[in-house]
């Protein structure tokens, strides 16, 4: 079995504790658990057993309240001001004081014989035997010294062996007869008594559970849990940090199968790219889903898998989807069609393999180049591929093809009829973890023990349960018999391991499985919808609880330090100024910008919506429709874009077929996507945030400050994203065209300001960034700055200086620019795309340019025939000399530009553009608004 982090699961304590000849424990390195308790929510950054929200541990526990392997009971019923009639009394009295509980140390270990065995200690006073009580369903009947002799307990490391006590129970038991059930609790102290366990008949003849499991391996088990949990409620901290949060919880598998229409079978139709974007056609061609297709172009392997050339390639790329792009996806479930699923589900040339199990048999080391047609080889080869490699690369759901659960699932002969008995899946899953052969398979309780550790384990990998015995396992879910509301599974974690109600519960398992998309009525994941695609959106909980939808719920990178997070704050601030109440999802899949730099910006849980506004460009818009719950059925789906080549990339129009309209900023993006589609295209415009509440004394003091300027330099400064591509922000343009303009003026200064510039690792922009670098060593007036500045110490940085600068090849948009305009900064700027909506020769310092086509490695997702800007240095020399040297027309188009920027780009002007359109959209789909 593979030792990695999804198919095996690694003790951390060094404990392993086993019995010996004569039924005594022996200690193997005890470790403490309240130090492993420390040490898993030390991890968690807490001082608690790990909670996430909705739902692993409902309980607060204290650190001190797990000692020497053993939870510490915190109330009981208390036997004060009762009238049963008393045994022969030490002289003490039933107590649930927290210094009592905790001082008590001990176990109430098995029935053999109708004598009840067991041990406890004062860890106040390890050398003074405690007192033990026993009651048999309420009423106190005998108390006894636990004084003796275990040397087991002893040499375990509790520092005496007198602190054994047995109670007689033949009487009570031949009396009940098995005809109800038996409780029997044990108290012990010296002045005051507490809880020290319980044991049930009833549980013990149901379950055939004769006797409690031996203390040491109970902690070991318990230790083992502590981790199950902390590594469940990890990878939820995981999910819950990149994916929208659902609102309300909901009832387990509420809308599992649920059938997946509209805009979801576009992720599985045909390929969105046209005719005439793609390769020549084959008449030997497979098709692929529309979403694999997008991903061919997203990852920019169309050229490596060339579909329409050979019918291998089709194979190559299924490969390199489930090796390469699954995995990125990992628990969210790349989406899968149907076509595909009959495809790699078929059978492989080697039977019973799939072809999806024969992409991947270089990765088994129990294949040797043949499938022996034989029982065991179908075991093995099932075990490998379901348990261990299928999980690895995150198919475990759609790729096991039912013989192998059947293969899995076959119980030997020799265990029918027992309790808790082992299958060949569990017999193999156990022979291979030897953390788990501290117990033995021979003992009833023991198999009962592995149930529980499968039981946890299911909480991350849930596809392990349906290859256990069903019967076992659905009992242990069922209703309880002991008396409780709860199931049979919480009452035994209670009874048995000692378990505190509330630390576990059947309903954590049903909801954590439930995220997981795993059905646990049915035993099967609910990933495949009922047309037979693979789609996470079809599994995952969907918003409820809210009579009425919110009116625009607005979708986008709100916490990213990057134009598109600026872009989604300030439209939430347009549509709450246009009268509508705009409910803010953070969304962040795919979008490496740093966090945690921006505005603080307020925004919420995923819920349902009358209009939904995607504020993610058009290659990112699949992901919302594949991995997060269906909220786009019926509802009116909008996607804001920002693109800056003059067509569409090939990944960009499967966007135009899941959306029902697409806003865009500029003039330039709209005639972009509107040859391109029949769905509405509007030209919305976008706020420019004015920086005139920024003092400009204390900003140009911030800036003199930093780089050490004196008072009386004149400042340039280009500023941008290194993700955004240094060929299209052309930084080297803008060095020779300053150095070129002022040759050897000594009162001029250039700042380049970027940020991300060392993730950037691509050989084509490390050459140019190798460029830019040489010539700001060869001149000491340009400054290079590579850093995430705070919001607000990029807006004084801004305010700070004395003319922006953008020879950009392409912009969609443009922020740096129109907010110089909005706050009194001179701009000089390429004449071309997108800023031209509020550039133009009146208000800003405009550079000319002439077209040139885009090669491939100079942008991203670059499609044969696109073109656009290069500056010409002449031109920017002209323009950055005369904003320096005419200080008059440089205040007549700043005063230019502040007016048409408020005028047609301001607060008012905006929103009022997004409150028409919105009013639009509500009215002709009837949604009544005024």
């Amino acid at each position: 079995m593979q030792n990695d982090d999804r198919t095996h699961i690694k003790n951390s304590t060094d404990f392993a504790g086993t019995r010996a000849g004569d039924g005594s424990v022996k200690r193997q390195e005890v470790t403490d658990l309240s130090t492993i308790h420390a040490d898993v929510s030390s991890a968690l950054g807490t001082t608690e057993v790990p909670n996430q929200g909705s739902g692993l541990v409902q309980q607060r526990l204290e650190l001190d309240q797990y000692v020497d392997g053993r939870f510490v009971r915190g109330e009981s019923d208390s036997l004060s001001g009762s009238n049963l009639e008393q045994p022969p009394s030490f002289g003490v009295e039933a107590s649930t004081t927290e210094a009592e509980t905790r001082d008590l140390v001990g176990y109430l270990e098995a029935v053999k014989g109708g004598i009840l065995h067991g041990w406890a200690i004062s860890r106040a006073r390890p050398f003074e035997p405690v007192i033990v009580q026993c009651i048999i369903n309420g009423q106190p009947v005998a108390q006894a010294l636990a004084d003796q002799e275990r040397k087991d307990v002893q040499a375990a490391g509790y520092g005496t062996a007198r602190c054994g006590f047995t109670f007689d129970l033949r009487r009570f038991l031949d009396a009940h007869n098995n005809k109800s059930p038996l409780s029997i609790e044990v108290l012990g102290g010296h002045k005051s008594l507490v809880p020290l366990g319980r044991w049930n008949s009833d549980w013990g003849a149901k379950h055939g559970l004769y006797e409690k499991p031996d203390e040491f391996k109970r902690r070991k088990l318990v230790s083992q849990i502590l981790h199950l949990l902390s590594r469940a409620t990890t990878e939820r901290r995981m999910r819950d940090a990149e994916t929208p949060e659902v609102d309300d919880s909901i009832s387990p598998c509420e809308n599992s199968g649920q059938n997946v229409e509209g805009s979801f079978d576009k992720l599985f139709g045909p390929s969105s790219v046209p005719e005439s974007k793609r390769e020549l056609d084959s008449p030997t061609a497979r098709r692929i889903s529309s979403y694999l297709d997008y991903v061919r172009y997203r990852y920019k392997v169309d050229q490596s898998f060339q579909l329409d050339l050979a019918s291998s390639e089709y194979e190559n790329f299924l490969r390199w989807y489930l090796e390469v792009y699954i995995p990125l996806r990992n628990w969210r479930r790349a989406p899968l069609g149907a076509q595909e699923l009959h495809f790699l589900n078929g059978p492989a040339s080697q039977r019973p393999a799939t072809r999806a199990m024969s992409y991947f048999f270089s990765h088994w080391t129990g294949f040797n180049g043949q499938l022996p047609d034989t029982k065991e080889a179908r075991f093995e080869l099932a075990y490998w591929w379901s348990v261990e490699f299928a999980p690895s690369i995150y198919v475990e759901d759609c790729l096991v093809p039912e013989w192998c659960v059947e293969a899995l699932s076959q119980t030997s002969v020799g265990w029918r009829g027992k309790p808790f008995p082992l299958n060949v899946f569990m017999e193999r899953y156990f022979n291979r973890n030897v953390d788990l052969h501290y117990l033995d398979m021979s003992i009833p309780v023991d198999r009962f023990m592995l149930y529980v550790y499968f039981m946890f384990i299911g909480l991350s990998r849930p596809d392990l349960l349906r290859f256990m015995p069903s019967e076992s396992v659905q009992l242990l879910l069922g209703p309880s018999d002991g008396g409780s509301t709860s199931s049979e599974l919480s009452f035994l974690l209670d009874e048995v391991i000692g378990l505190p109600a509330g630390i576990f519960s059947e309903k954590d398992l049903y909801r954590e499985t439930k995220l997981r998309m795993f059905d646990l009525k049915r035993m099967r994941f609910t990933t495949v919808s009922s047309k037979g695609h693979r789609v996470a959106s079809s599994a995952l909980p969907l918003p409820i609880g809210h009579a009425d939808p919110e009116e625009v719920q607005l979708i986008g990178p709100f916490q990213k330090a990057s134009g598109l997070g600026q872009a989604a704050r300030l439209s939430a601030q347009m549509i709450e100024l246009s009268g509508f109440k705009a409910h803010a999802v953070d969304f962040g899949i795919d979008n490496p910008a740093p966090e945690g730099f921006s505005t603080a910006f307020e925004h919420g849980c995923l819920k349902r919506a009358k209009v939904n506004l995607l504020h993610l460009n058009a290659e990112s818009i699949p992901l919302a429709f594949a991995y997060m719950p269906d909220i786009f059925t019926g509802s009116y789906n909008i996607g804001y874009f920002y693109w800056e080549l003059d067509s569409p990339a090939n990944c960009h129009y499967l966007a135009l077929d899941l959306l029902d309209e697409i806003w865009v900023s500029s003039e330039y993006c709209k005639d972009i996507y509107a040859q391109f589609t029949s769905k509405p295209v509007i030209n919305v415009g976008m706020c420019a945030e004015t920086l005139k509440d920024v003092s400009r004394a204390e900003s140009k003091s911030f800036v003199r400050e930093k780089f050490g300027f004196t008072d009386e330099v004149f400042i340039f400064l280009a500023a941008f994203d290194s993700f955004s591509f240094v060929q299209r922000k052309n930084p080297v343009s803008v060095v020779r065209a300053f150095r070129a303009a002022f040759p050897n003026e000594k009162n001029v200064r250039l700042v380049l300001k970027t940020h991300n510039r060392q993730f950037v690792s691509d050989p084509q922009q490390d050459r140019i960034w190798k460029a830019v670098e040489e010539e700001v060593e060869e001149d000491d007036r340009i400054f290079f700055l590579n850093e995430t500045l705070q919001y607000s110490d990029l807006r004084k940085l801004k305010a700070g200086v004395d003319c922006y600068i953008s020879l950009h090849r392409s912009e969609g948009w443009g922020f740096g620019m129109i907010e110089s305009m909005a706050s009194g900064i001179p701009v000089v700027a390429t004449a071309y795309s997108g800023n031209m909506d509020f550039c133009n020769g009146d208000n800003c310092f405009l550079v000319e340019y002439d077209e040139a086509f885009v090669r491939s490695s100079d942008y991203i997702f670059v499609v044969a025939g696109q073109k656009w800007a290069e500056p010409q240095i002449g031109s920017a020399v002209e323009q950055m000399r005369r904003v320096y040297w005419d200080e008059a027309e440089r205040n007549k188009r700043v005063q230019a530009a502040s007016h048409f920027v408020d005028r047609y780009f301001g607060p008012r002007a905006i929103s009022s553009r997004y409150g028409d359109r919105i009013r639009n959209v509500m009215s002709f789909r009837g949604a009544g608004i005024e």
